[in-house]
């Protein structure tokens, strides 16, 4: 899939560089949220470092290619933003994190939009915690 992500870079008018593809690739990969931390385990330490990665994610956020996920897990989840609107479920007690397909929130919109008095809404972002069957059993 790096011919996409080749073509989603140059459309953004940034450069393509190695690492821009590795974050990109991993994250269709893994289909879920990764942490920092997740992304150079699985990328490896010897091909790319904190640094990278951190400018990395922060320019693709930027771009719009990826989408910045906070589990209170005290650091930031990343998972690509052309998987479209969904919201996750996290344990608290293990990390453990379920997607969760339907968001109803777009229905909404016109209500929120009314409510507030803002003219549009341009994103959205909610997460559940709670605690899985595995840990309360």
């Amino acid at each position: 899939m790096q011919l996409d992500f080749t073509a989603q870079l140059r459309e953004k008018r940034t450069r393509v560089t190695p690492s821009r593809l590795a974050v990109l690739s991993l994250l269709e990969k893994e289909k879920r949220p990764l942490s920092v931390e997740k992304i150079i385990t699985a990328i490896g330490e010897d091909a790319i470092d904190y640094v990278t990665v951190y400018r990395t994610v922060t320019l693709l956020k930027e771009l719009g290619l990826i989408r910045q996920i906070d589990f209170h897990h005290g650091h930031a989840h990343y998972e690509l933003a052309s998987l479209g609107d969904h919201h996750h479920v996290v344990c608290v007690k293990c990390d453990k994190v379920a997607e969760v397909a339907r968001c109803n929130a777009k229905r909404m919109e016109q209500e929120i939009l009314k409510e507030s008095g803002f003219s549009t809404i341009t994103d959205h972002s909610l997460e559940f915690f709670g605690i899985c069957r595995n840990c309360s059993i």
